[in-house]
């Protein structure tokens, strides 16, 4: 585990939900507009557990069990509670996270699995205003994704395609006499549909190939006999990677780190290609010679981005190699020794913004902190060091959440106060604090999910509950399209007399509309 996510916990800060706009630092200023307040009266029951966007929307799940929906109005922001009532919905998830998704946004309709009456698990649809129970019988609560007009939807009861509208479903494979079944990042690659499972001894992750053109053939489980993949030992050691992280569509291909072997030796975990049959699976390259992991396993994952004709991806050691393909082509571009400190390594998340890649590295000097590569030494410069007052800056804990937004990168980063969410242009004076979130109440001011675009709006949502208590409110926010508004001058890190009363009035502002919005919703 990295020296960054360690901190974090001992950092949340004091903070209500009082805001302060604005930040010295940028050209381009942004603000969080609050858009619904939900009232907890147990101090638990109304805490944003997941928030999702479906065409214009969002969806929200609050941890009482209840799903909202806003269109980023308050008149827009209700409860389907009885809604999901009368389609006896019992429990439901709207969890997509880098190990598979439990919901879909299909043409602007939400698509989630929850359980029907306490018994089947079946998958559900809402429009924002109805719910309907899709399928009859499925049985399956596992992982979904949506592929040429279908779903694929399963876990240890079985791998099903399911038809969206009509909700007629067909098995692929077979039910598994094992509790932790389950499959991930489903792709089509080369005409044929591919997934990751256990293995018939129910504790390999296994790459699986199905055609869709012959639905009732069975689908091929690769072997460690082609290209290298998988170990050479008689164990049951897993050998596929099954976090997103490690997987990524390039010229038609995917790439995915596994365990692999040479000439009868292991190699460790490295990078692999697959067209989608067997023989067309190869290693590309041993990264790191010998039987040592080039990738972590369940820790840290490979994070690639393409650009043009390049695909480029962090190692175990947080080095950045780039491929074109070819074991020739695929060579190391920056070593971890050798930017600003030794010991700088790519940590966090990554996404290309105006054709360079935005990512952050940990920096033995000031922590994780965002930069922008070219995925050159020369070509890498930081962006922000959010934390400069203490001196150990956050952004792998919270840069998961980068996301690009009306011409900017937006990101949730911790800074000497609290968790807040930055904007930046890729450069330096382009960057900013779009919210700053404090207070007087020991509890920790966490950002429950992440930033989520839906339609001309950016959604987060917003709690004061801490391991130590609070009152239990979650309130939701967004950030429009093309919004530019005057600086306030109330930034971070402020100290001047003027700076700490600018400061004062906004977040009493920002209570009072808080208060308000309560007293209307009551």
């Amino acid at each position: 585990m990295k020296k960054g996510i360690l901190f974090t916990a001992a950092v949340a800060a004091l903070a209500p939900l009082a805001i302060v706009a604005g930040s010295a630092q940028a050209a381009t200023d942004f603000t969080g507009q609050l858009v619904y307040t939900f009232d907890s009266s147990d101090n638990q029951g109304y805490i944003l557990d997941e928030i999702v966007s479906f065409g214009d929307q969002v969806a929200i799940q609050l941890n009482n069990g209840e799903l909202w929906v806003s269109d980023g109005t308050e008149a827009g922001t209700k409860s389907l509670e009885s809604q999901m009532v009368a389609a006896k919905v019992t429990d439901f998830d709207l969890e997509r996270g880098p190990d598979g998704q439990q919901s879909l946004d299909i043409d602007g309709v939400l698509y989630f699995f929850g359980s029907y009456d306490n018994s089947t698990d079946e998958i559900f649809k809402t429009n924002g205003t109805t719910v309907t129970k899709v399928t009859t019988g499925l049985d399956a609560w596992e992982t979904m994704y949506y592929i040429d007009g279908m779903i694929y939807a399963g876990d240890n009861e079985g791998f099903f395609q399911v038809n969206p509208t009509t909700g007629v479903f067909d098995e692929i494979y077979p039910e598994f006499d094992c509790d932790d079944f389950g499959f991930t990042q489903v792709q089509k690659v080369g005409g044929k549909i591919l997934f990751i499972g256990d293995g018939n001894n129910c504790d390999n992750d296994r790459l699986f190939s199905w055609d869709p053109s012959t639905p009732n053939v069975d689908p091929v489980a690769f072997t460690a006999s082609i290209g290298g993949l998988g170990s050479t030992g008689t164990g049951d050691d897993d050998y596929m990677e099954d976090e997103e992280d490690s997987h990524t569509m390039f010229n038609g291909e995917m790439y995915f780190t596994a365990q692999g072997n040479n000439a009868g030796s292991d190699i460790g975990y490295e990078l692999f290609k697959t067209d989608g049959t067997q023989a067309g699976t190869v290693l590309v390259k041993d990264l790191n010679v010998g039987g040592d992991n080039s990738f972590a396993p369940s820790d840290e994952y490979m994070l690639p981005v393409v650009i043009g004709d390049e695909m480029f991806f962090a190692d175990n050691d947080g080095d950045m190699w780039k491929t074109d393909g070819t074991t020739a082509g695929t060579v190391k571009t920056i070593d971890d020794s050798s930017l600003q400190s030794a010991g700088d390594y790519i940590d966090g998340r990554t996404l290309v913004f105006n054709g360079k890649i935005i990512t952050s590295f940990y920096n033995n000097t000031i922590g994780d902190a965002l930069y922008s590569t070219d995925g050159t030494v020369a070509g890498t410069t930081l962006i922000v060091d959010t934390n400069p007052t203490t001196g150990y800056s956050l952004c792998a804990s919270y840069c998961t959440s980068l996301v690009t937004f009306d011409d900017h990168v937006f990101f949730i980063a911790f800074d000497d106060m609290s968790n807040n969410v930055w904007v930046t242009d890729g450069t330096s004076a382009g960057t900013s604090q779009v919210t700053l979130f404090e207070g007087a109440y020991p509890v920790g001011n966490q950002m429950d999910e992440s930033l989520v675009v839906a339609g001309d709006n950016l959604f987060f949502g917003v709690s004061d509950r801490g391991s130590d208590g609070g009152t239990g409110e979650m309130a939701l926010y967004k950030i429009s399209t093309g919004e530019e508004l005057a600086n306030t001058g109330a930034g971070l890190n402020t100290n001047s007399f003027g700076g700490l009363v600018a400061m004062a009035l906004v977040a009493l502002a920002g209570a009072a509309v808080i208060a308000r919005r309560r007293s209307t919703t009551a």
